[in-house]
């Protein structure tokens, strides 16, 4: 079965492994068995757990879409890292705390009986290139970043485990419960030039941006042109816990999947970019979220996965 979040509609529905309608799970309301923002589902020992902000609460349903349980959670939606985390057999969910000075990102693992021990996430490096903010003088604010700088990317790995990576370099680090580096996973990718189309085409937003709102304040105002783009686009885990990389090189698109000691275990081609969003690979299935080229409308399509 493939379950699909449709926020825009608030639905979240059921497919075979055809692709055919099976059913709605739920629905919009504020009651057991409804949600009013679906946003993230993640599996969590076979029943499907969806968090749903507008309830401030993290659902649970059984493989026939009857209500089981409810978690409160906090009220958090925008940004990637705002979701559930696929930690089979189970899952991990972003959250945050407050502390002296300031936040603490974390990570929340459950299971069936919910909300376990919190993750803290780690820092990100200081010397990434930051995004420009903007205050628009009808009182909005504005934020853009460079599509082609290195940024940082980090997932939980369960069992109090994270990886994290630089999108500049192919290493990533596996941090153990104590946040010291337990395994470091390391590959080839010739990085590909930044191109004057390239770098036209992703600034095209933020030129727009400083036309029509000329008297914006912004925090800076330009990005710094890096000659080459990021090697590493996402990482992942599929159905049976592998660490999926997302390797952007000269080459194109490619998959490296790594298992839990990280040893290399299988490389993939002709998949499409996740563009942040986690696919969902179980078995020899790869779903992906992708635009519809006629219709510029978000469609699944579902690979089969060749030895």
């Amino acid at each position: 079965m493939l379950v699909v979040v449709d926020d825009r509609n608030r639905t979240v529905n059921e497919f075979d492994s055809t692709g055919a309608f099976v059913r709605q799970i739920g629905r919009d309301g504020a009651g057991p068995g409804e949600y009013r923002n679906p946003y993230s589902v993640a599996w969590l020992d076979g029943n499907l757990a969806l968090l749903d902000p507008g309830n401030t609460r993290l659902a649970v349903f059984d493989r026939a879409g009857k209500w089981v349980t409810s978690w409160p959670v906090q009220p958090l939606t925008g940004g990637q890292m705002v979701r559930l985390y696929r930690t089979p057999p189970a899952f991990s969910a972003f959250a945050y705390r407050r502390i002296a000075g300031g936040s603490q990102n974390l990570y929340v693992p459950y299971a069936l009986g919910g909300p376990q021990d919190t993750i803290a996430l780690a820092p990100h490096p200081t010397d990434l290139e930051r995004g420009i903010m903007c205050n628009r003088p009808d009182k909005a604010i504005s934020f853009y970043s460079n599509p082609y700088a290195a940024s940082f990317v980090q997932i939980p790995l369960g069992g109090g485990r994270q990886a994290i990576a630089r999108t500049d370099a192919y290493r990533i680090a596996v941090l153990g419960k104590a946040g010291d580096t337990t395994l470091v996973i390391t590959g080839d990718a010739t990085p590909s030039p930044v191109t004057d189309a390239d770098w036209k085409a992703g600034m095209a937003d933020w030129e727009k941006f400083r036309v029509d709102w000329p008297t914006a304040q912004c925090d800076r105002t330009s990005f710094t042109r890096p000659p080459v783009k990021p090697v590493l686009n996402w990482l992942f885990l599929d159905g049976e816990g592998r660490l999926w990389v997302e390797v952007e090189s000269s080459e194109g698109i490619r998959y490296d999947v790594f298992d839990d000691a990280g040893r290399p275990v299988a490389s993939v081609d002709g998949l499409p970019r996740s563009d942040g969003l986690d696919p969902s690979v179980t078995g020899r299935r790869a779903a992906f979220v992708v635009r519809d080229s006629t219709t510029d409308a978000a469609a699944v399509r579902v690979f089969r996965l060749q030895r």
